[in-house]
């Protein structure tokens, strides 16, 4: 089994850096991926299972960017849940 994790570093919507991180993550295949500070505009197809936590609430003048997420879980494993 092969877990990954990676920062991707707020990537926003418009950015070029979606496909490089795709292919990469593509690349190494893992079972479990485990993306921070993320976007759910990334899309890695059918073989993943996903879930994003929810945008917290945040204080006066901190905003998240369109589709931003703290974490996002893809799994090749349905959820037992």
């Amino acid at each position: 089994m092969t877990i990954a994790t990676w920062n991707i570093e707020r990537p926003a919507k418009t950015s070029n850096r979606f496909p490089a991180i795709i292919a990469c993550i593509k690349k190494i295949d893992p079972d479990i991926l485990i993306l921070t500070e993320t976007n759910e505009f990334i899309k890695l197809g059918v073989d993943y299972y996903v879930f994003h936590t929810t945008i917290p609430s945040l204080p006066p003048g901190i905003s998240y960017k369109e589709g931003e997420r703290r974490v996002s879980i893809y799994s090749k494993f349905e959820s037992a849940g």
